[in-house]
């Protein structure tokens, strides 16, 4: 569907180039004045196109998608297997801190209009291979907004 309506609006361009190449085709053929009059009602005429409606904007999500439910299922001790089981890969592991995990995330907004952008992340600390603490926007056993 998205590629139809990218081939749909990719002809309206080209018609529409077509067209101001016409005009000024034709404009060289006139006076001085009839050129600066054209020029000017297609200066505004395309000047509208910036904002063209219909076009669709994707969000924009990247990173480790980690939600309280997650975050409240882990314990001190728990292995690095258990951890990775229920959290996934981290995204990144430090090559100088190598008992710490880094979960991030961030979405940007494209076709709600508010441009919103959503970033989130944890930080996992181990001790001898056992979890030993967190650090992040998420607290166990409670809200994020804590």
């Amino acid at each position: 569907m998205i590629t139809s309506m990218l081939y749909k609006l990719n002809c309206l361009f080209k018609r529409a180039r077509n067209f101001i190449i016409r005009i000024y085709a034709q404009m060289w053929k006139q006076n001085q004045m009839q050129k600066i009059l054209i020029t000017a009602v297609l200066t505004l005429a395309l000047s509208g196109c910036s904002g063209f409606p219909g076009v669709y904007k994707i969000d924009v999500p990247q990173g480790n998608v980690v939600n309280q439910e997650m975050v409240d299922q882990l314990r001190p001790g728990m292995t690095e297997s258990q951890v990775r089981f229920i959290m996934g890969s981290p995204l990144i592991t430090d090559t100088f801190h190598k008992d710490r995990w880094d979960y991030l995330y961030s979405k940007k907004s494209g076709s709600e209009g508010d441009g919103s952008y959503v970033r989130e992340r944890i930080s996992l600390y181990f001790k001898d291979g056992k979890l030993n603490g967190l650090n992040g926007d998420f607290r166990p056993g409670g809200n994020k907004d804590q």
